[in-house]
């Protein structure tokens, strides 16, 4: 499949903020404010003599037959420099439910079986984030090869997860699944918090994990905590 220089650029954006979204909330002191990258084989590795690098991507992508070098700057105005040229890129920074299930096989979508993964599997789609990046053109493939409108409602339950995580501290619950704490009153789980929460964030999280409840299957619900949903 062919992409154009700027999809794969907002490919690599999407896939360096998720990345760097985990790391911020495993190791809140580390700070990326740019990345550069050598894809293929450069001019400067044929000059030099060096071995090819595994990656080839003579005909694959336009700009140079032989790899080329990408700068991102993850600052406040993201941009991408490719061989020395700069295009502006659009880039989330907020943290997002997504994030957290981005890497997850399709599987853990509700509804979506073994036989629906193989499915997925023929598109090159096997993760969630591969999901959500399914535009109409291949939807439409997808809707005719299997006959079937669950195609679209399974990427839209993966479009429901783009929204912000809760901005929420500590909890004495921390370590619950996120199926067990769905189970609980809600003014239970507002007592939790070792720092004071307002009903609206409450009631923002219980939204959360209903919807949480709806679009992921409930045994990986099961084996999701607290902890890893606000990530401390």
């Amino acid at each position: 499949m062919q992409i154009s220089l700027s999809e794969l650029c907002q490919s690599l954006v999407d896939e360096f903020a998720i990345a760097l979204t985990m790391l911020k909330r495993s190791h809140p002191t580390v700070k990326v404010n740019s990345l550069k990258l050598a894809l293929g084989q450069t001019g400067q590795d044929i000059a030099q003599g060096e071995d090819a690098n595994a990656l080839i991507l003579d005909n694959r992508y336009p700009g140079s037959d032989s790899g080329w070098r990408l700068e991102l700057d993850l600052g406040e105005r993201p941009q991408a420099k490719i061989e020395g040229v700069k295009r502006p890129i659009v880039s989330r920074t907020d943290a997002m439910v997504l994030d957290i299930i981005a890497d997850e096989p399709v599987t853990v979508i509700d509804g979506i079986s073994s036989r629906w993964r193989d499915f997925f599997a023929t598109f090159h789609v096997t993760r969630v984030m591969d999901l959500v990046r399914v535009d109409e053109g291949q939807l439409e493939k997808m809707i005719l090869k299997s006959n079937s409108l669950q195609v679209r409602e399974f990427r839209q339950k993966a479009f429901l997860l783009k929204l912000p995580l809760p901005a929420l501290g500590a909890s004495d619950l921390q370590n619950k699944s996120l199926y067990d704490i769905l189970k609980l009153p809600i003014n239970e789980v507002q007592k939790s918090f070792r720092h004071p929460v307002t009903p609206a964030e409450t009631t923002y999280l219980f939204e959360v994990l209903d919807l949480l409840n709806v679009v992921i299957d409930s045994r990986h619900l099961q084996k999701t905590s607290l902890h890893q949903l606000i990530g401390l």
